[in-house]
């Protein structure tokens, strides 16, 4: 693991970035969140609509026929299948579009009202949407919505999703710490380590979750640093290393 970390350290040394905003094409430069489909176009969710990026030219939705009532909208999330749909997130609740990008699933986007968080396409072909005061499992292939309200884990807040490669959906939340969803997709199993660790997050907050190709996650936690956890080796995920910030160490990362 430490040796994958090292390795990690001189690739990222050797990235380069390009700054694109608004005098490129870009309609806005507040970027919530961003995804590249399967055809290698990137996705922008920004403040002010959908953006789409070739590695040459944006493309604003802002006039299309059924994108075009989210301009001005406030996206928080993006995502495509692999047949092409795409699914957006916004402060005002879910949409659903065809690779043709007409509106589909309207009885998700009638169901869900509240600011979205994030959104998973997951390999079981369930959609699953995270947002203020509740968690969504959307069954495309029954078109169900189901609000997963569990009495035992009362979420007010979820925040990101990931799945791992057995299949399993993890969720990050504020104050209930890091969930794994049930197969009966109706519950969560709840994981409270971070109780056990020095100077951790008391409060159980997750701000972001990744699991990486080697499958380690993730977890970006609110003022209490970085973790990365193995989540296959015992019956619960078990931390193996963190990261915070060290004012005696300016390659630490910067801040909690």
């Amino acid at each position: 693991m430490f040796w994958s970390l090292m390795m990690y350290g001189e690739i990222y040394n050797n990235l380069y970035f390009e700054h694109l905003n608004n005098n490129h094409g870009l309609i806005s430069d507040e970027v919530n969140a961003s995804h590249q489909d399967g055809n290698g176009f990137m996705w922008f969710a920004t403040a002010e609509g959908i953006v789409r990026y070739d590695g040459y030219e944006f493309r604003s939705y802002k006039n299309h026929p059924h994108l075009g009532f989210l301009y001005g909208t406030q996206i928080t999330s993006i995502k495509t299948s692999h047949e092409g749909n795409l699914f957006v997130g916004t402060n005002k609740g879910f949409y659903a579009f065809s690779s043709l990008m007409e509106p589909i699933y309207q009885f998700a986007s009638d169901g869900i009202h509240s600011n979205v968080n994030d959104i998973l396409v997951a390999s079981n072909g369930n959609v699953y949407v995270t947002c203020y005061g509740g968690f969504y499992v959307i069954d495309i292939s029954k078109e169900s919505l189901i609000n997963v309200k569990d009495p035992k884990v009362q979420i007010n807040f979820s925040g990101q999703i990931a799945e791992d490669k057995k299949g399993r959906i993890w969720v990050g939340s504020w104050g209930k710490g890091l969930l794994k969803l049930n197969e009966d997709q109706k519950t969560f199993t709840k994981y409270a380590f971070f109780k056990h660790v020095k100077n951790g997050p008391s409060d159980n907050s997750i701000k972001s979750l990744l699991i990486d190709s080697n499958g380690y996650m993730w977890v970006g936690t609110w003022d209490c640093g970085l973790y990365v956890l193995d989540i296959y080796s015992g019956e619960e995920p078990e931390i193996i290393k963190k990261f915070e910030h060290d004012l005696n160490n300016r390659n630490s990362i910067p801040g909690d």
